[in-house]
């Protein structure tokens, strides 16, 4: 078993290593599908534990000797992420478990956020004006991850925490489930509009999301419609096909 640690939680050293076994309580379950997501308390502080499914015999294969692991990735990213100032879950530490010598499954963990993602948020509960703020700021937010020469690959309202402190009008974000992301290439107008399709908009709301979008960039408005439309079609088209083809094999 390979275990790292970040300095700041050394001393949490002895407790982390029984994290493969289960020498933990399990106070929360975030998520229990492909991935596990569990919420805990070590030394009176609360901690998230994500056990990433064991991949394919071949990806276990490159997870060994060619590629890092998605626990990894998740730690080594949140360091990037914060070294540009964009908020995450602070990486405590990752750990690779091997069985003979072969990549056999990763865990990553995080320090606590307690928000709620985009997708959990009560939109009923907000205001007509409040609603609209969050609406610009998320665009806002896109805008300056993009510019800061970072690309989310699953920008989905359930990997985006949001939240306001104290009086600020202003809505904050901050990423989560972040092992799949690019840095340091400039983010094109294509991958945006790719991006935004990720939330899942409604047709009567892409509008004004796409004029929103096209105000504080100044750009032409039929053009962005025009763009994210293709990649949503594109994306539907593709969803569709694979559906056709799993039904036929099946």
């Amino acid at each position: 078993m390979k275990l790292h640690v970040h300095p700041d939680y050394k001393y949490l050293t002895p407790l982390l290593r029984g994290i493969p076994n289960r020498e933990y309580k399990c106070e929360k379950v975030f998520c229990n599908k492909r991935n596990i997501v569990e919420l805990t308390t070590f030394l009176g502080r609360k901690y998230v534990i994500k056990r990433y499914k064991r991949p394919t015999l071949f990806n276990c294969l490159m997870y060994t000797f060619f590629r890092k692991s998605k626990a990894r990735r998740a730690y080594d990213y949140a360091l990037l992420l914060m070294e540009r100032g964009i908020n995450t879950p602070f990486p405590v530490a990752y750990i690779e478990e091997k069985k003979w010598g072969i990549f056999y499954t990763g865990y990553f963990i995080s320090e606590y956020l307690p928000y709620s993602t985009l997708r959990d948020l009560k939109v009923a509960d907000l205001s007509v004006e409040e609603y609209k703020r969050l609406a610009k700021d998320i665009i806002s937010y896109t805008i300056e991850l993009n510019d800061k020469k970072v690309l989310p690959l699953d920008f989905n309202p359930g990997n985006i925490f949001c939240y306001r402190k104290d009086n600020d009008r202003h809505w904050r974000f901050a990423l989560t489930d972040i092992n799949r992301m690019q840095f340091g290439k400039m983010v094109g107008f294509k991958d945006t509009m790719r991006a935004f399709d990720q939330f899942g908009i409604t047709t009567d709301k892409i509008y004004k999301m796409m004029v929103e979008y096209s105000l504080q960039k100044n750009i032409d408005i039929d053009f962005a419609m025009f763009v994210f439309l293709f990649y949503r079609i594109r994306r539907r088209s593709v969803s569709v096909m694979k559906r056709k083809v799993r039904s036929v094999l099946h």
